[in-house]
């Protein structure tokens, strides 16, 4: 699956079709954002987007129509971006951070693989002090407060262990992931396709 983001050529398709409206640069961000609407997924089955919290810069917004022409998530343009991570549940000067110290890793790994890196930290975090509880551990790693309150209703009936919360908040992390970039693979396959057909004619 390709990773790689749109060309200026892919989001001008994008437009044409009356899929993607671009929106101007986010304040001190390179991500690109813009809005894509619903009609596009319409083939796919709709996840439930009032689960699912909007991010700050950096993103597109996806619209299901099937619920409402005004509602839709915020996803980021850039799969490999810090609006990525924050969008899988961070705040933003964590992500920021992870960001950069991924882009300067060598030799580097996956992002998710790095940022579950950041996330083991937190087996430290309750070694350190026995008394912190599983919600602070979360804070200090700069979890967002909705993925908090996520994983803790995950693990509310389980034996309370830092690993079994270090489990529920990856296993977050990497169904948005995934989700997020299959959404962006298929905007930029219809894209591909698109300008294929177009140099046929």
């Amino acid at each position: 699956m390709s990773e790689s983001p749109l060309t200026q050529e892919e989001e001008q398709v994008l437009v044409e079709d009356q899929i993607l409206i671009p929106l101007p640069y986010p304040h001190q961000s390179r991500t690109k954002k813009g809005k894509v609407f619903a009609a596009f997924f319409s083939s796919l089955s709709s996840p439930d987007s009032s689960s699912i919290p909007p991010s700050a810069s950096g993103t597109i917004s996806v619209f299901y129509q099937s619920t409402s022409p005004n509602i839709g998530i915020e996803i980021p343009l850039v799969l490999h971006s810090p609006e990525t991570i924050e969008y899988l549940g961070f705040e933003i000067r964590i992500a920021h951070e992870l960001f950069s110290r991924w882009n300067h890793r060598h030799p580097r790994i996956g992002l998710l693989d790095f940022v579950y890196g950041h996330t083991a930290s937190a087996r430290g975090l309750k070694l350190d002090s026995a008394n912190i509880s599983d919600r602070d551990v979360l804070a200090q790693l700069g979890v967002q407060t909705w993925l908090q309150d996520t994983t803790l209703d995950k693990v509310a009936s389980q034996v309370v262990d830092i690993h079994i919360v270090q489990f529920w908040l990856d296993d977050t992390l990497k169904t948005r992931y995934n989700s997020l970039r299959s959404m962006l693979h298929l905007l930029k396959s219809h894209a591909v396709l698109r300008l294929h057909e177009s140099a046929q004619i």
